[in-house]
């Protein structure tokens, strides 16, 4: 069973990744933060039929202290990955986020957990993998070429955002832990897909309330297209309760270096249906060494 949810996991996670990139991409009138809401309040409906039994746990107060912290560092992390997403290739955005198991090992180590050999390994592998991600690929090398990954992260936005996207959730994963302990991981998907998305709704409004109002885009008029968003909507809850499941048995940083075995099938299907470049295979090799790197890590079984 443990291995069948990873397996599972893996092509899950894949599949949301190069779908939510595919629509936003295709729809620039869809903005980011309406794909956000729209998927995670849709979803926690859903949920909601599957839960209501256990409403009275919003008035459990160390439940809903983690619940929260969660929800709203995943809700930073997934507004900035979902922006990120909507204007670069998804499979540079997965190959950055690479980095949020080395900062959860990072958090995990200051919390007095010491590190295995092969730990450091992959968190040595993955750290050359990112970096070598952003040179560019060519015969001759220069000192100065070892500034490149930095010039291109200041000069993109979404890049930028894409980078700082994994540094929330590599915390937030320890709050999910532990609100595990006091409810089922079905409520607790729940009560996290109402809060992000009653929160990104209200971003949306306070947006529209500073700056100039923007309608959603219509529904029928795109109504593929918000189809899809809700499909990864309940993509995203399977792979929430996936890893609720899997942080059972499994250490929260080696929860999130299984979740990138998931990027060489990423950067496959992002080229088959999003036709996006590769540089002959640069990305593939870069993400198998990744792949590598994660399963290292991964072998922090509690």
């Amino acid at each position: 069973m443990f291995i069948l949810s990873i397996f599972l996991g893996v092509i899950v996670i894949a599949v949301y990744h190069v779908l939510i990139s595919g629509v936003l991409k295709k729809h620039p009138q869809i903005t980011s933060i309406q794909a956000l809401w729209v998927s995670h309040l849709t979803s926690a409906i859903i949920l909601f039929f599957f839960t209501y039994r256990d409403i009275a746990l919003f008035l459990h107060w160390p439940l809903m202290y983690n619940i929260i912290i969660y929800s709203i560092l995943m809700m930073i992390a997934r507004m900035l990955h979902y922006y990120a997403c909507s204007k670069e290739d998804v499979s540079d955005v997965s190959i950055i986020s690479a980095l949020t198991p080395i900062y959860t090992l990072i958090i995990s180590a200051f919390l007095g957990y010491t590190l295995l050999w092969q730990e450091i390994s992959g968190i040595l592998l993955i750290c050359l993998t990112v970096f070598c991600f952003f040179l560019k690929p060519q015969s001759k090398f220069t000192y100065y070429s070892l500034l490149e990954p930095f010039i291109k992260i200041r000069k993109s936005k979404a890049l930028s955002f894409a980078f700082i996207a994994t540094l929330p959730p590599a915390y937030a994963i320890f709050f999910h832990k532990e609100a595990l302990i006091y409810a089922s991981p079905q409520f607790v998907t729940f009560a996290i897909y109402l809060l992000i998305g009653l929160g990104t709704l209200g971003f949306h409004v306070t947006l529209n309330i500073i700056k100039k109002p923007t309608q959603i885009a219509g529904f029928w008029a795109y109504k593929k297209a918000w189809f899809y968003i809700v499909i990864a909507g309940g993509l995203q809850v399977v792979m929430i309760l996936i890893s609720s499941y899997l942080l059972l048995y499994v250490q929260p940083a080696s929860l999130m270096a299984l979740v990138r075995l998931a990027l060489p099938l990423q950067i496959l299907l992002s080229y088959i249906f999003l036709k996006e470049r590769h540089h002959k295979g640069y990305k593939f090799g870069l993400s198998f060494l990744i792949f590598i790197g994660s399963y290292f890590i991964s072998q922090s079984y509690t």
